[in-house]
């Protein structure tokens, strides 16, 4: 398939947000045909400001005719007439997919390559038991015209379960492929979806229904079709909580239970646990993916027939607008001598990759606006709709930080982290487009143009995002990349600095002393010279904001509607999913209601608004678990697998470190997993390196012990019940209690060998070869550093980063 190029990359306009270059996203090969150097068409460019059609928004004819529908629907029956409400047996299902497109001939579901195919016929298979409905949205009821009283049918739950069938419908599973971290992986598919239909509304508008978790399909591979509870909350909430926050979002009907248990390794570490199992309802006016286009270009000429057919279905059913295109003078030149033009009227095709370029632009740039993180943009994720798709290990920032990734898997590379999403997004669109010109529906030319027309696109959209952001009349770049880089240095909460940057007065002649009191909340542990910065910062945004000339009120009325107070934090998700694990969903259906509202003040609900606490950045929050590293019984072992574990952030590692080259010692030890050499910052103090075969290991009674291959215990932690083993990203491994998560029986931090990591505040405990002064260090933001002690003197030493 397909893949961009540098060139590509490099066309996407500086991103403010990038730490790094973007050109290691791309995988090294051999050049496509199609992959030229974007040239860009010849313009002006003009100033950029806000009027009625946003930052820098072109008067091109393009962008009247692909005028695109990104933000969220409107939502329906206010002040209208209620439209007819419905029973499950009332539901106008309208199978367009199955109907029009080649489908698989078998309908087993034994794990295969289905050739030739868009689908298989498949029904829900996932074994219930007193199946329990959880939550449902009444948003989405409304949307699909099903009546309230549906959901207390006593038979609701066996439905959307998939244990009875819905009258009318035809399930079955989408085949499609993709790159997943930028490698081809071949045919994907539905592993665990099952589509139960296509349903038509009285508004006329297509949407269908997908159970996730409902069994196996032919795309399972090795997976049981499943899902758990953890994940399904995760899915169900989020993907409300995107569609409140008005960011174009599959979305989600329902959530059950199925009274089963179902076998989880959450961390791929040969420790799998029996867990909730669970199905979500999701909703969409379509499930396609770049993958869909992918799978068939991939498989030679005899599949290439089905790109167009597959493609066509698409702009018929989703895209109408451009069937209907008239002959426009929308050509544009392409290339220094004018001598090619992009004719987007006489090509279907090229108009559409432009507008799913387009799309997935302003899809990411809303993204990156609400500090959103995906943490999985392979190309089966992403929407040809231009929708947020498959809520995986996702995040929303707590305190800024570009390279924040939720998806511990990508913490090596953090391909997928917060500052590279729009460079992946374009990343994607080439493999998209990539798919179109293998089947020669557009040329080189056109898949050129649609990768530039995602990085203007971005670049609007994220430039007006942020204007509004900060309540300012035009953009203001250097402004922006100051705020950002105090709050990436200092830590500071992104959704809490932006509800509360409106209470700042447009007032020059504010003291000094009370220029940053509105903002104390999210920067009350900074130092002197921080406050400093900050301050200078402060003044350079008033004077702004005085030649904006917005009156404080109104300026705070519209900074709040783009300013949500309440996102879906991570630890929020993880109380409601520990509540619903016992079989209290009360607090499941709050957060919903909660989500639905993000931008009021909700009276009462203040304290979903706090500061993340302590245990919210352990390594699991963010994949939806209550599990830390190291839970009872489970054991590290030297040489085997795993020997280490990652912290959140994947800056540090626990477990056992080789003590010489030849592997054949090794230290139990936490050290910088990203620094060139690897350096460690703890070691147990046992009677010396231990060889391969010894184990570490939380005993069941919440001691840890550190053992040779015969047993014998060479150290121990020297406390009892402990419920876990957590290492931090601060590099500190703390062993929580069991009466109270955030509690520490024991940590490293308190127990240091040779070396002082920042926030390690030195006390008169400590072994006297150190000094018995108190001593802190302030974090360093961008490089790994550290204090050693080395020949009777303290030094400070700074990691270079992988």
């Amino acid at each position: 398939m397909a893949g961009a190029t540098s060139s590509h990359l490099a066309s996407l306009p500086p991103n403010p947000l990038s730490p790094s270059s973007s050109s290691s996203l791309i995988p090294s090969r051999s050049p496509r045909p199609w992959e030229g150097r974007v040239r860009l068409p010849r313009r002006r460019r003009p100033e950029r400001q806000i009027g009625r059609r946003g930052v820098g928004a072109r008067r091109w004819p393009i962008l009247v005719l692909m005028k695109l529908n990104t933000e969220a629907p409107a939502p329906v029956g206010n002040g209208s007439k209620m439209a007819e409400r419905l029973k499950l047996e009332e539901l106008n299902w309208d199978h367009s997919f199955v109907r029009e497109l080649p489908g698989d001939p078998r309908t087993d579901k034994i794990p295969r390559q289905v050739f030739r195919s868009c689908y298989s016929k498949v029904s829900p298979s996932a074994e219930v038991e007193n199946p329990q409905l959880v939550a449902w949205s009444e948003s989405v009821a409304e949307l699909l015209d099903l009546h309230p009283e549906e959901f207390e049918r006593p038979n609701f739950s066996l439905f959307f379960s998939g244990a009875l069938p819905l009258v009318g419908g035809l399930p079955y599973a989408q085949c499609y492929g993709g790159h997943q971290f930028g490698v081809w992986a071949g045919q994907l598919g539905d592993g665990r979806a099952i589509t139960l239909g296509e349903l038509l509304s009285s508004r006329g508008e297509r949407w269908e229904l997908q159970l996730k978790g409902a069994g196996k399909t032919p795309y399972s591979r090795f997976s049981d079709g499943l899902a758990v509870l953890r994940s399904s909350i995760r899915e169900f909430l989020c993907s409300e909580a995107m569609h409140g926050l008005g960011i174009p979002t599959t979305r989600a009907l329902c959530l059950v239970t199925t009274g089963k248990l179902v076998s989880r390794d959450m961390f791929y570490n040969g420790n799998p646990k029996d867990e909730p199992g669970a199905i979500v309802c999701r909703v969409a006016q379509s499930f396609l993916r770049f993958g869909s286009y992918q799978i068939h270009a991939s498989r030679g000429k005899e599949h290439l027939d089905i790109v167009p057919t597959l493609a066509d279905y698409t702009i018929r059913h989703h895209f109408p607008h451009i069937e209907k295109m008239k002959n426009e003078n929308l050509s544009f030149e392409m290339g220094e001598e004018g001598s090619l033009a992009v004719d987007l009227t006489s090509n279907k095709y090229a108009a559409w990759s432009v507008e799913v370029a387009e799309r997935t632009a302003s899809l990411v740039a809303n993204w990156q606006g609400v500090g959103f993180t995906h943490g999985v943009l392979n190309t089966d994720n992403m929407s040809v709709l231009g929708l947020t798709i498959d809520y995986g290990p996702f995040g929303f920032l707590d305190a800024f930080d570009p390279s924040y990734t939720p998806n511990t898997t990508d913490f090596s590379r953090r391909r997928y982290c917060y500052a590279n999403q729009p460079d992946v997004g374009l990343w994607n669109i080439a493999q998209f487009t990539g798919a179109l010109s293998a089947a020669q529906l557009i040329s080189e030319e056109e898949a050129n143009y649609a990768m530039e027309r995602y990085g203007n696109k971005f670049m609007d959209e994220y430039q007006c995002i942020m204007t509004k952001k900060l309540g300012l009349s035009k953009y203001n770049r250097q402004l922006i990349k100051v705020l950002l880089d105090n709050m990436a240095l200092d830590k500071v909460d992104y959704t809490n600095f932006f509800r509360l940057l409106p209470n700042i007065k447009a007032d020059t002649s504010t003291p000094n002393n009370e220029l940053i009191a509105p903002l104390e909340t999210v920067l009350s542990d900074i130092g002197q010279q921080r406050k400093e910065a900050w301050i200078s910062w402060v003044k350079t945004y008033i004077e702004q904001l005085v030649s904006s000339g917005i009156l404080d009120d109104q300026r705070k009325a519209l900074m709040d509607s783009v300013n949500p107070k309440y996102i879906l934090r991570n630890y929020l998700c993880q109380n409601a999913i520990d509540a619903a694990e016992q079989g209290d969903y009360e607090e499941v259906r709050r957060l919903l209601k909660l989500v639905e509202r993000p931008y009021d003040e909700q009276p009462g609900m203040e304290k979903y608004a706090q500061l993340p606490p302590t245990w919210a950045s352990r390594p699991a929050i963010a994949a939806g678990s209550s599990y830390t590293n190291i839970t009872r019984g489970t054991t590290l072992t030297a040489l085997g697998s795993p020997s280490s574990w990652l912290s959140p952030s994947g800056d540090f590692a626990f477990g056992f470190f080789p003590a010489d080259s030849n592997s054949s010692l090794f230290l139990l030890a936490v050290w910088f997993d990203v620094t060139y050499p690897k350096a460690v910052v703890w070691s147990a103090k046992s009677e010396g390196p231990v060889p391969p075969g010894s184990t570490v290991q939380l005993t069941n009674d919440g001691q840890l012990y550190l053992r040779n291959k015969d047993g014998k215990v060479l150290w121990d932690a020297g406390v009892s019940g402990a419920s876990s083993v957590a290492l931090l990203d601060s590099g500190n491994l703390v062993l929580a209690d069991a009466s109270s998560s955030s509690n520490f029986l024991w940590e490293s931090f308190k127990f240091p060998t040779d070396t002082l990591l920042p926030g390690q505040v030195l006390e008169q405990t400590y072994p006297n070869r150190w000094r018995p002064q108190p001593l802190s260090i302030s974090p360093s933001h961008w490089e790994p550093v550290c204090i050693v002690l080395a020949n009777s003197h303290l030094w400070l030493r700074q990691q270079a980063r992988l």
